[in-house]
Protein backbone atom coordinates (compact mmCIF):
# COMPACT_ATOMS: atom_id res chain seq x y z
CA UNK A 1 0.00 0.00 0.00
CA UNK A 2 2.55 2.38 0.88
CA UNK A 3 4.79 1.96 -2.66
CA UNK A 4 1.66 2.30 -4.36
CA UNK A 5 0.81 5.37 -2.69
CA UNK A 6 4.72 6.57 -3.80
CA UNK A 7 3.88 5.62 -6.88
CA UNK A 8 0.75 7.85 -7.30
CA UNK A 9 2.88 10.92 -5.37
CA UNK A 10 5.63 10.41 -8.30
CA UNK A 11 2.72 10.48 -11.07
CA UNK A 12 1.14 13.16 -9.84
CA UNK A 13 4.40 15.21 -9.53
CA UNK A 14 4.88 14.67 -13.19
CA UNK A 15 1.74 15.20 -14.82
CA UNK A 16 1.59 18.69 -12.64
CA UNK A 17 5.08 19.91 -13.30
CA UNK A 18 6.00 18.13 -16.59
CA UNK A 19 6.62 21.50 -18.66
CA UNK A 20 9.28 21.84 -16.48
CA UNK A 21 10.64 18.47 -16.76
CA UNK A 22 12.89 16.44 -19.13
CA UNK A 23 11.62 12.95 -20.50
CA UNK A 24 14.35 10.55 -21.83
CA UNK A 25 13.57 7.19 -23.60
CA UNK A 26 15.87 4.22 -24.45
CA UNK A 27 14.80 1.88 -26.50
CA UNK A 28 16.96 -1.42 -26.59
CA UNK A 29 16.13 -4.54 -27.73
CA UNK A 30 13.51 -6.30 -25.53
CA UNK A 31 13.05 -3.59 -23.39
CA UNK A 32 12.32 0.43 -24.01
CA UNK A 33 13.38 2.56 -20.78
CA UNK A 34 11.35 5.87 -19.97
CA UNK A 35 12.87 8.25 -17.39
CA UNK A 36 11.30 11.80 -16.41
CA UNK A 37 13.99 14.07 -15.40
CA UNK A 38 13.53 17.04 -12.81
CA UNK A 39 15.20 20.54 -12.97
CA UNK A 40 17.94 19.10 -10.42
CA UNK A 41 18.41 16.16 -13.01
CA UNK A 42 17.23 13.59 -10.50
CA UNK A 43 15.07 10.77 -12.19
CA UNK A 44 11.47 11.54 -10.23
CA UNK A 45 10.16 8.46 -12.68
CA UNK A 46 11.27 5.22 -14.81
CA UNK A 47 9.60 2.87 -16.34
CA UNK A 48 10.07 0.06 -18.42
CA UNK A 49 8.00 -1.80 -20.44
CA UNK A 50 8.79 -4.52 -23.66
CA UNK A 51 9.94 -2.71 -26.38
CA UNK A 52 6.67 -2.96 -28.79
CA UNK A 53 4.33 -2.05 -25.94
CA UNK A 54 5.75 0.82 -24.51
CA UNK A 55 4.02 3.78 -26.13
CA UNK A 56 0.58 1.98 -24.85
CA UNK A 57 1.53 1.34 -21.53
CA UNK A 58 2.99 4.77 -21.43
CA UNK A 59 0.23 6.74 -23.40
CA UNK A 60 -0.72 9.09 -20.29
CA UNK A 61 3.41 10.05 -19.44
CA UNK A 62 3.77 10.37 -23.50
CA UNK A 63 0.90 12.55 -23.59
CA UNK A 64 2.10 15.30 -21.92
CA UNK A 65 3.91 18.37 -22.58
CA UNK A 66 8.20 18.30 -21.55
CA UNK A 67 9.96 20.91 -21.32
CA UNK A 68 12.69 18.52 -23.79
CA UNK A 69 12.43 15.18 -24.96
CA UNK A 70 15.51 13.45 -25.66
CA UNK A 71 16.09 10.07 -27.71
CA UNK A 72 19.13 7.77 -27.29
CA UNK A 73 19.91 5.73 -30.83
CA UNK A 74 22.06 3.50 -31.87
CA UNK A 75 23.76 5.08 -35.25
CA UNK A 76 22.99 3.24 -38.59
CA UNK A 77 25.73 5.29 -39.52
CA UNK A 78 28.02 7.60 -38.38
CA UNK A 79 31.73 9.35 -38.48
CA UNK A 80 33.23 11.82 -36.11
CA UNK A 81 34.52 15.38 -37.24
CA UNK A 82 36.84 17.77 -35.22
CA UNK A 83 34.57 21.07 -33.57
CA UNK A 84 36.61 22.59 -36.31
CA UNK A 85 35.68 20.80 -39.07
CA UNK A 86 32.07 20.64 -38.96
CA UNK A 87 31.46 23.91 -40.99
CA UNK A 88 34.13 23.45 -43.62
CA UNK A 89 33.57 23.29 -47.48
CA UNK A 90 34.60 19.61 -47.25
CA UNK A 91 31.29 18.54 -45.25
CA UNK A 92 29.40 17.09 -48.01
CA UNK A 93 32.46 15.63 -49.11
CA UNK A 94 33.37 13.83 -46.11
CA UNK A 95 29.85 12.74 -45.71
CA UNK A 96 29.45 11.20 -49.49
CA UNK A 97 32.74 9.01 -48.21
CA UNK A 98 30.67 7.88 -45.23
CA UNK A 99 27.40 7.08 -47.33
CA UNK A 100 25.36 10.18 -45.64
CA UNK A 101 23.29 12.29 -46.67
CA UNK A 102 23.50 15.46 -45.17
CA UNK A 103 19.93 16.60 -45.55
CA UNK A 104 19.09 13.47 -43.26
CA UNK A 105 21.79 13.73 -40.89
CA UNK A 106 21.67 14.45 -36.97
CA UNK A 107 24.60 15.55 -35.33
CA UNK A 108 25.31 15.57 -31.72
CA UNK A 109 29.09 17.29 -29.73
CA UNK A 110 31.24 15.09 -28.17
CA UNK A 111 32.43 18.19 -25.90
CA UNK A 112 34.74 15.43 -23.77
CA UNK A 113 36.74 14.80 -27.45
CA UNK A 114 36.17 18.37 -29.18
CA UNK A 115 33.92 16.16 -31.57
CA UNK A 116 30.85 16.20 -33.30
CA UNK A 117 29.23 13.17 -33.80
CA UNK A 118 27.01 13.16 -37.38
CA UNK A 119 24.84 9.75 -37.54
CA UNK A 120 21.35 8.78 -39.12
CA UNK A 121 19.67 6.78 -36.50
CA UNK A 122 18.39 2.54 -36.89
CA UNK A 123 15.18 1.94 -38.55
CA UNK A 124 13.40 1.16 -35.84
CA UNK A 125 13.35 4.48 -33.94
CA UNK A 126 11.49 6.07 -36.86
CA UNK A 127 8.16 5.82 -34.97
CA UNK A 128 9.56 7.48 -32.02
CA UNK A 129 11.06 10.31 -34.31
CA UNK A 130 7.86 10.69 -36.27
CA UNK A 131 5.50 10.47 -33.26
CA UNK A 132 7.05 12.99 -30.63
CA UNK A 133 7.34 16.56 -31.98
CA UNK A 134 10.70 18.02 -31.31
CA UNK A 135 12.51 15.38 -29.88
CA UNK A 136 16.35 15.12 -29.83
CA UNK A 137 18.66 12.67 -30.43
CA UNK A 138 21.68 11.19 -28.67
CA UNK A 139 23.50 8.68 -30.26
CA UNK A 140 24.72 6.24 -27.80
CA UNK A 141 28.15 7.14 -29.63
CA UNK A 142 28.46 10.13 -27.03
CA UNK A 143 27.33 8.78 -24.10
CA UNK A 144 30.06 5.93 -24.21
CA UNK A 145 32.90 8.16 -25.26
CA UNK A 146 32.19 10.72 -22.88
CA UNK A 147 31.78 8.19 -19.83
CA UNK A 148 35.26 6.77 -21.29
CA UNK A 149 36.81 10.03 -21.02
CA UNK A 150 35.73 11.11 -17.32
CA UNK A 151 37.08 7.52 -16.15
CA UNK A 152 40.01 7.93 -13.90
CA UNK A 153 41.77 4.33 -14.30
CA UNK A 154 45.55 3.21 -14.79
CA UNK A 155 45.22 1.72 -18.12
CA UNK A 156 46.57 3.47 -21.02
CA UNK A 157 44.04 2.47 -23.50
CA UNK A 158 40.42 2.06 -23.31
CA UNK A 159 38.08 0.10 -25.15
CA UNK A 160 34.30 0.70 -25.41
CA UNK A 161 31.79 -1.49 -26.86
CA UNK A 162 28.28 -1.37 -27.41
CA UNK A 163 26.11 -4.10 -28.30
CA UNK A 164 22.76 -4.01 -30.42
CA UNK A 165 20.41 -6.61 -31.98
CA UNK A 166 22.30 -7.41 -35.23
CA UNK A 167 25.43 -4.99 -34.33
CA UNK A 168 27.69 -3.52 -31.97
CA UNK A 169 30.61 -0.22 -31.63
CA UNK A 170 33.24 -0.18 -30.48
CA UNK A 171 35.44 2.91 -29.30
CA UNK A 172 39.40 3.53 -28.36
CA UNK A 173 40.66 5.76 -26.41
CA UNK A 174 44.23 5.84 -25.80
CA UNK A 175 46.04 8.74 -22.84
CA UNK A 176 42.11 9.72 -23.02
CA UNK A 177 42.22 10.87 -26.47
CA UNK A 178 39.76 9.59 -29.09
CA UNK A 179 41.63 6.92 -31.40
CA UNK A 180 39.02 5.05 -32.99
CA UNK A 181 35.27 4.27 -33.63
CA UNK A 182 33.07 2.51 -35.86
CA UNK A 183 29.82 0.51 -36.25
CA UNK A 184 30.09 -3.50 -37.12
CA UNK A 185 27.48 -5.99 -38.35
CA UNK A 186 27.39 -8.90 -36.34
CA UNK A 187 24.78 -11.31 -36.06
CA UNK A 188 26.90 -14.46 -34.74
CA UNK A 189 29.23 -14.70 -31.74
CA UNK A 190 31.71 -15.50 -34.54
CA UNK A 191 31.38 -12.55 -36.48
CA UNK A 192 32.08 -10.69 -33.75
CA UNK A 193 35.15 -12.36 -32.93
CA UNK A 194 36.33 -11.75 -36.36
CA UNK A 195 35.65 -8.02 -36.11
CA UNK A 196 37.17 -8.25 -33.00
CA UNK A 197 40.59 -9.79 -33.74
CA UNK A 198 40.49 -7.40 -36.93
CA UNK A 199 40.44 -4.30 -35.02
CA UNK A 200 43.03 -5.44 -32.13
CA UNK A 201 45.65 -6.06 -35.27
CA UNK A 202 44.73 -2.98 -37.55
CA UNK A 203 45.31 -0.78 -33.96
CA UNK A 204 47.81 -3.03 -32.72
CA UNK A 205 45.65 -3.39 -29.28
CA UNK A 206 46.79 -5.77 -26.61
CA UNK A 207 44.07 -6.50 -24.60
CA UNK A 208 45.80 -8.13 -21.77
CA UNK A 209 46.76 -4.12 -20.89
CA UNK A 210 44.04 -2.98 -22.26
CA UNK A 211 40.97 -2.15 -20.10
CA UNK A 212 37.54 -3.15 -21.97
CA UNK A 213 34.16 -1.64 -20.94
CA UNK A 214 30.69 -3.27 -22.48
CA UNK A 215 27.26 -2.08 -22.61
CA UNK A 216 24.16 -3.54 -24.40
CA UNK A 217 24.59 -7.20 -22.16
CA UNK A 218 23.32 -7.89 -19.08
CA UNK A 219 26.31 -9.93 -17.29
CA UNK A 220 29.21 -12.50 -17.13
CA UNK A 221 27.15 -15.44 -19.10
CA UNK A 222 26.44 -13.33 -22.13
CA UNK A 223 28.35 -15.15 -24.60
CA UNK A 224 29.70 -12.34 -26.12
CA UNK A 225 31.72 -11.34 -22.60
CA UNK A 226 32.91 -15.14 -22.89
CA UNK A 227 34.68 -14.41 -26.61
CA UNK A 228 35.96 -11.30 -25.05
CA UNK A 229 36.80 -12.95 -22.09
CA UNK A 230 39.32 -15.38 -23.81
CA UNK A 231 41.67 -12.22 -24.56
CA UNK A 232 41.72 -10.26 -21.67
CA UNK A 233 40.35 -10.42 -17.74
CA UNK A 234 39.90 -6.63 -17.87
CA UNK A 235 36.26 -6.37 -18.39
CA UNK A 236 34.07 -4.41 -16.47
CA UNK A 237 30.30 -3.27 -16.71
CA UNK A 238 29.67 -0.34 -15.53
CA UNK A 239 26.53 0.15 -13.54
CA UNK A 240 24.29 3.42 -12.95
CA UNK A 241 24.67 4.59 -9.04
CA UNK A 242 21.79 6.03 -7.41
CA UNK A 243 22.88 9.27 -6.97
CA UNK A 244 20.37 10.44 -9.46
CA UNK A 245 17.58 8.77 -8.06
CA UNK A 246 15.77 7.51 -4.78
CA UNK A 247 14.72 5.07 -7.09
CA UNK A 248 16.21 1.51 -6.57
CA UNK A 249 17.88 1.05 -9.93
CA UNK A 250 18.12 -2.41 -9.19
CA UNK A 251 14.52 -3.24 -9.71
CA UNK A 252 15.07 -2.21 -14.01
CA UNK A 253 17.20 -3.73 -16.33
CA UNK A 254 20.43 -2.16 -16.83
CA UNK A 255 19.93 2.18 -16.95
CA UNK A 256 23.45 2.78 -17.27
CA UNK A 257 23.01 3.93 -21.28
CA UNK A 258 20.08 6.32 -20.04
CA UNK A 259 21.52 7.70 -16.91
CA UNK A 260 24.73 8.61 -19.20
CA UNK A 261 22.42 10.13 -21.77
CA UNK A 262 21.19 12.31 -18.92
CA UNK A 263 24.52 13.48 -17.46
CA UNK A 264 25.37 13.97 -21.11
CA UNK A 265 22.28 16.99 -21.39
CA UNK A 266 22.49 18.39 -17.89
CA UNK A 267 26.51 19.05 -18.86
CA UNK A 268 25.34 20.28 -21.94
CA UNK A 269 27.81 17.97 -23.97
CA UNK A 270 25.67 16.34 -25.96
Amino acid sequence: MERQIGIQETEKFVTENSLACKLFIHQASQICQIAVVDTENKIRLLRESPTEQAFKENTEILSLRFHSTFLLVFPKKIFLLPRELQEGDHYPTVADMNDIDPDQVYTSVVSSQQCVANFIPRDEYQFWISTLKDIDLIPTTTIIINELSNLKVKYKALVGINFFQDAFEIILLEDNTLRFHNVFKATTPDEFNFFLLTTFSKLNIIPSITQFYLWGIEDENSVYYRKLEKYTRNISLLKATSEMSDIDLCNFSDVNLLTGAIECESYQVT
